[in-house]
């Protein structure tokens, strides 16, 4: 007897109704015209739409539109050969046969032709889990994908292409969003010690184990050797990849250029979808370009090749990058390895190398990252008299702008505003860094007047290609009104961008509109979403302990069920007083947090004034249950003065706490 994947075993195809009926039925019938032995199942949100001469050939398993692959996924979870495909599927003779065979080969994954949504997927009987591991199926002879290419052209390929080492964190995640996107995925490893390369194989990937030379440009090289397809995708493991499949492909199939750029979004916190955008060439062709630079490395040209540049059409892709968060960044010591590596190569570089402008701005922003900004800026001092690539002297610029103006040397702004100029920076983002100039000088109407100049859609395209973000120009805006006595009108301009653009709000603005407007914080803390919360909260660490607690207050009346504010406010409350840390700690208790308590990091903190470590104390013992406790107050009261002790006994009872004797043999009670 054939065992379930074997070449003899029966086999079930599962059409999944994507299309519309017609399709669906158009679909049915070609593939049983191919007079192969199957049995069929059509999953479909109007059976009355199947002929009766299908019906009887098949079985028809009804479902909501919203429900069609979750029903088909149940049908491919059996113990059974099942092949999972779209009604864009064509089907040809003997094709039971070549999936029979792909199935007996990878028996224990899922083996996928096809991409971007319309992927046939080969399910084996040993394979239950329809999310497991896949392998990605090319050269499907019998298979075809309609409209995968026009005008008959061979569908393009796409591969992606990463570098990875201790990525155990962040390569699941990675990958399974990927993969749907891609024909292949090259993993190459320079030396991890962690799970990442039994991640990367469980996954179904090429992965090559390799080695690190202190220059991402050879290593991404390397990996690019071990690619086979049209098209290459840059892509790192902690960034996964979302947008539209189809009008991604459908651009690689019919694009002119060599190279398409995406959006990166550089998020706030890991699982956040906003954050600072940009939209870099991620996208080129395999056989026209190698990687340059030990360090914000980027396709070049081979020698000799001819090529026909950046499409001006970005695709329809988003990246979201969790890389640059802090924590990630100072766990892996991000900032020591980029500028050891950014000064390595500048100093390597001779003074006439084509490529010195790009090693300067990547020294001059790896100074600043390391918050070395006078030895940044004397390195954008040369970057600015340098001729070479627009994109590395603009992103210098940038990164001197934010130097110069957090540095007061206003006098340096406007030349370097004209290098940038000449190198494609956008009209609106000059006019930002102009006006937040005037701001410092306290000429805040010349600050409206250069935001006034780009409005309209006149902030124009910057050296990417990409359009000025016309949230700026609120900002400047309210930071303007608030300075010139008009903070009702900032308040409404920023709770605004807090519900629509919260990426671009900056907290300490916010707060300080808000409150001189007279409105309640609340009317912005509603408004915020997961992200905003979530970047607030890590930034109110710089502000007033009690402008913090205000904005966590905030966050607590409007999002009572998230725990993110009740955490952070007990953090503050320690250095608030021994009533507030009672009030944020029974917050904590009633959400279950029980590793949160700002009462007993008080009661433990030499540092605090006596008397709250005394509060503290008695209210662990006697409203948290912490026994311990009273030995604490016991100890903390033999060292007490008088006064203390006067005003303690005060504050034990106006809570409800009995005092039966204080001072040299003290006792808490009701």
């Amino acid at each position: 007897m054939a065992s379930p994947s074997s070449p003899e075993a029966h086999l079930t195809l599962v059409l999944i109704d994507s299309a519309g009926p017609e399709a669906l039925v158009r679909c049915a019938q070609q593939a049983l015209r191919t007079g192969s032995e199957f049995s069929l199942v059509l999953v479909t949100a109007n059976t009355s739409s199947v002929p009766a001469a299908v019906g009887r050939r098949a079985r028809v398993v009804r479902s909501s539109t919203t429900e069609l692959e979750a029903v088909a996924a149940q049908e491919a979870s059996r113990s059974a050969l099942v092949v999972l495909a779209p009604t864009s599927t064509a089907f040809s003779r003997g094709w039971t046969d070549e999936v029979r065979a792909r199935a007996a080969m990878h028996s224990q994954a899922i083996s996928v032709y096809g991409a971007y949504g319309r992927s046939v997927l080969v399910v084996p009987a040993e394979v239950t889990d329809t999310h497991g591991t896949r392998l990605t199926w090319i050269d499907a002879a019998c298979l075809r994908l309609r409209g995968h290419a026009t005008g008959g052209a061979r569908r393009q390929t796409l591969g992606a292409v990463m570098i990875v080492k201790d990525e155990e964190d962040v390569l699941d995640e990675c990958l399974t969003a990927l993969k749907p996107f891609v024909d292949e995925v090259v993993v190459y490893d320079t030396g991890s010690s962690d799970r990442t390369v039994e991640i990367a194989r469980s996954h179904g990937v090429k992965v090559i184990e390799g080695y690190w030379n202190d220059h991402f440009g050879d290593a991404r090289n390397r990996a690019l050797e071990h690619a086979t397809c049209d098209w290459v995708l840059q892509i790192d493991a902690d960034e996964v990849i979302t947008g539209d499949i189809e009008a991604l492909r459908r651009q690689l199939d019919t694009e002119v250029h060599d190279q398409v750029s995406l959006t990166i979004v550089s998020t706030n916190y890991r699982g956040g979808t906003t954050g600072m955008e940009t939209q870099p060439a991620r996208f080129f062709r395999r056989n026209l370009y190698r990687w340059t630079g030990a360090l914000h490395e980027y396709p070049d040209a081979l020698p000799g090749v001819t090529i026909r540049g950046m499409s001006p059409q970005h695709s329809a892709i988003r990246v979201l990058h969790s890389g640059y968060q802090q924590e990630r960044t100072e766990s892996r010591d991000k900032t020591s390895r980029n500028l050891a590596l950014a000064t390595k190569e500048l100093m390597e570089a001779s003074a006439d190398d084509p490529a010195r402008a790009v090693k300067l701005s990547n020294q001059g922003r790896s100074l600043m990252w390391a918050g070395k900004v006078d030895e940044a800026l004397r390195v954008f001092e040369e970057l600015r008299s340098t001729q070479g690539n627009p994109t590395s002297i603009v992103s210098g610029g940038r990164a001197a702008m934010e130097g110069l103006l957090g540095t007061n040397r206003l006098d340096e702004v406007e030349p370097w505003l004209k290098v940038m100029a000449d190198n494609g920076e956008s009209a609106g983002n000059l006019a930002f860094f102009r006006a937040r100039r005037h701001l410092a000088l306290n000429e805040h109407r010349e600050a409206l007047e250069c935001m006034e100049d780009v409005k309209g859609g006149r902030g124009g395209t910057d050296t990417w290609g990409t359009p000025f973000d016309t949230t700026r120009i609120d900002v400047i805006e309210a930071a303007a009104n608030v300075a010139l006595g008009e903070p009702a009108r900032a308040a409404e301009l920023l709770v605004e961008l807090v519900r629509t653009s919260p990426a671009a709000v900056p907290f300490d603005l916010l707060v300080r509109a808000v409150s001189l407007a007279g409105r309640p914080l609340e009317d912005a803390a509603v408004v915020a979403s997961h992200e905003f919360i979530e970047r607030t909260i890590r930034e109110a660490a710089a502000q007033h302990p009690l402008l913090a607690l205000a904005w966590f207050e905030a966050l607590f009346t409007t999002h009572p069920e998230d725990p993110r504010p009740v955490v952070a406010g007990n953090v503050f409350a320690v250095r608030a007083g021994w009533r507030v840390a009672l009030v944020w700690a029974m917050r904590a208790l009633e959400l279950g947090l029980s590793d949160v308590n700002a009462l007993t990091t008080m009661a433990g903190d030499a540092a605090m004034p006596l008397h709250d470590r005394c509060m503290a104390s008695a209210l662990l013992a006697q409203y948290f249950s912490q026994a311990a406790m009273f030995d604490r107050f016991e100890q903390l009261t033999q060292e007490a003065s008088s006064s203390t002790l006067d005003t303690l006994v005060v504050d034990l009872r106006e809570i409800g706490v009995e005092v039966s004797s204080i001072g040299s043999e003290s006792a808490v009670g009701s």
